[in-house]
């Protein structure tokens, strides 16, 4: 809970991981613990099961997630109430080209290919 009300408070699109943690745990909760895979054949006959399996065990698994989803529950509300996710002031927060971030994209994307030049700088000629 309290994890989760700090990396919400830091971070707003967190909701979206916090959001996949619930159903992550959720799943296996309801598969009983055991792994599902999604890579297995069987994986529409799995989720049938898992879906007849929810009505049974939704309580418990609301019980369960009480503190995420009570916070995550808040956050819906706020953007409701607030008309979007951001704080402050939404003129300046609206979606723009940013040139430094393509810089900053095109710098960290190409420095795997220029990590021997750029270490080979830091470290001692050998003579």
């Amino acid at each position: 809970g309290g994890a989760a009300a700090l990396a919400l408070s830091i971070r707003q699109t967190n909701a979206v991981w916090l959001m996949h943690g619930v159903i992550s745990a959720s799943l296996t909760q309801l598969a009983d613990g055991r792994s599902i895979d999604p890579a297995e054949t069987r994986l529409l006959p799995a989720s049938g099961a898992l879906l007849l399996a929810l009505p049974r065990k939704l309580p418990h698994l609301c019980a369960r997630h009480l503190p995420v989803l009570s916070l995550l529950s808040g956050f819906a509300a706020f953007v409701v109430r607030n008309g979007g996710v951001v704080v402050g002031d939404a003129a300046h927060h609206r979606p723009t080209l940013h040139g430094a971030q393509l810089l900053y994209l095109t710098g960290l994307a190409s420095a795997p290919f220029c990590a021997e030049r750029l270490t080979a700088s830091l470290l001692p000629t050998q003579r």
